[in-house]
């Protein structure tokens, strides 16, 4: 009688185990899945200025764009707002360039509506970006030509 009980009781513990195990990993796959869904780069182009046809850099075509990139944690739990970037590349995607994380702040309305008041200026030194903010970013030629 002692060992049968015995057998049952180590019964229970493996299927307590198993199942604290099981329950793990399915944790595990789900959190993954959830931070992969939350933070995956989107990539949205909201606004891109051509190189002007005045202006020659190394016979490429070049151009700014700014991107929506990926959700900003940094204020998490108050605030989780969008992060953006500028991109100065040749490459019409826009996956690949010359990046810079910049904040567009303040902007009362949308992005869309800041960045149609928003300036950009191509020289022979380089492109300059100058919102409504008055806050200028200054990309120098030799960053973005030759593909980088």
């Amino acid at each position: 009688m002692k060992r049968r009980e015995l057998n049952t009781r180590s019964g229970w513990s493996r299927a307590i185990a198993l199942t604290a195990l099981i329950t793990v990993v399915m944790t595990t796959v789900l959190t993954a899945i959830l931070l992969f869904a939350l933070t995956r780069p989107a990539l949205e182009t909201i606004q891109q200025w051509p190189q002007p046809d005045a202006i020659s850099y190394d016979g490429g075509r070049y151009h700014l764009a700014v991107l929506r990139m990926d959700r900003d944690w940094r204020g998490f739990p108050f605030h989780v707002g969008d992060r953006y970037g500028v991109l100065v590349g040749s490459d019409p995607s826009n996956r690949y360039g010359h990046w810079l994380d910049f904040t567009f702040y303040p902007f009362p309305d949308s992005l869309r509506d800041h960045l149609k008041a928003t300036t950009v200026e191509w020289t022979e030194a380089g492109v300059t970006l100058e919102p409504p903010s008055g806050h200028r970013l200054f990309i120098p030629t030799a960053l973005f030509i030759g593909g980088r």
